[in-house]
């Protein structure tokens, strides 16, 4: 972090866990539409999705999951990353929790992991977020070879919703 406060970590957990906590709340707010902007964002896998969602609900995920997270008076550092994460250029107060969340969701879409067009990290944005390209390639390792368990917890999940 190019800031002297190091984000905490559990902190950065919470947010991470909720970054996409709006998405599920337009899904249940906005059925019919939601219907409509799932379509359109897999139709253009090209676009971003946020700009997708302003086209189609005149808001995005984003705006709907810091609203909520705020009026459960979340920690501002949370509140900030969830609402910002698609902001690269933000450079307010608790930057770094947004900067981070961001770099995670680019590295996923790198994967094939998350919709939206690609955007490479580069080792800039590495830096920016205390980060090199070593450990971001540690990271990946570690995230593909934990799949299976992924996988686990996933049927586990499933399994439970079916009872």
């Amino acid at each position: 972090m190019q800031s002297d406060v190091q984000p905490k970590p559990g902190l950065i957990y919470l947010s991470g866990l909720l970054h996409n906590f709006g998405y599920l709340l337009l899904s249940h707010l906005f059925p019919a539409q939601f219907s409509t902007l799932s379509r359109y964002i897999e139709a253009n896998p090209h676009l971003s999705y946020t700009l997708v969602e302003q086209q189609v609900l005149r808001l995005t995920r984003e705006q709907v999951g810091a609203w909520l997270l705020e009026n459960w008076s979340l920690p501002e550092p949370v509140c900030v990353a969830v609402r910002r994460q698609n902001e690269p250029g933000y450079t307010g107060k608790f930057a770094e929790y947004p900067q981070l969340i961001s770099v995670a969701s680019r590295i996923l879409r790198e994967l094939g992991y998350c919709d939206g067009p690609v955007e490479p990290v580069s080792a800039s944005d590495l830096v920016r977020v205390g980060l090199t390209p070593e450990l971001k390639e540690m990271a990946v390792e570690a995230f593909l070879n934990s799949q299976e368990q992924l996988q686990e917890l996933t049927r586990l999940f499933a399994h439970s919703e079916a009872e």
